[in-house]
């Protein structure tokens, strides 16, 4: 049996692949993307001081989120031994704590308050649920885990619709992007021909 020769070295190397020169070409990505007037996200939102924070706010909550639905998932089929449709069935009610939540903040609260106060209560709420939620156990009912994730829900929905508002207050609609033709051309008359849309 004979061994495959060595392989042949390039005649030209390969660009250096490192954090530090990923980083240097996004940068000068979005450096010059940022003076292009048709490029879709425009960079010069994120001088915005209102802007920056809500999105700031916005990504860590939302990360905090998505984390806690995932161990969530991962307690209910590894922990507690459910199946996966029995813990899809478990997490739906934090869904419905973000719907009734949203509309609730929307419509009564936001205009009352304010997105400052209401983010504040928000992920002040959520990190006492996640807390409570730091106290259940293989003996606990699991009806408790499902009222504390309708509360997660109804808590987060306090940080999401004032963050996205707020952040999108002062932005103008050609600052946020070109939608798709498609789109833009549809009509919500019910009478429009769908082959236009």
């Amino acid at each position: 049996m004979t061994t495959p020769p060595p392989a042949r070295r390039a005649r030209h190397p390969a660009p250096p692949n490192n954090i530090h020169t990923r980083l240097a070409r996004q940068l000068l990505t979005a450096r010059s993307r940022s003076h292009v007037n048709a490029y879709p996200l425009s960079l010069r939102l994120l001088g915005d001081r209102l802007f920056r924070s809500a999105t700031a706010g916005s990504f860590l909550s939302t990360a905090a989120f998505l984390g806690l639905l995932y161990l969530v998932a991962l307690v209910f089929q590894d922990g507690l031994g459910l199946s996966g449709l029995n813990s899809g069935l478990s997490t739906f009610p934090e869904a419905i704590g973000v719907m009734g939540g949203a509309q609730l903040t929307a419509h009564v609260l936001y205009p009352r308050f304010g997105p400052r106060r209401l983010m504040a209560g928000g992920l002040a709420t959520l990190a006492t649920v996640m807390i409570l939620m730091t106290r259940i156990d293989g003996r606990s009912d699991l009806w408790t885990m499902r009222v504390l994730l309708f509360l997660v829900g109804f808590a987060i929905a306090h940080s999401f619709v004032p963050a996205q508002t707020a952040a999108l207050a002062r932005v103008s609609s050609a600052g946020l992007g070109r939608p798709r033709r498609s789109s833009t051309r549809c009509d919500s008359s019910v009478a429009q021909s769908a082959s236009r849309c």
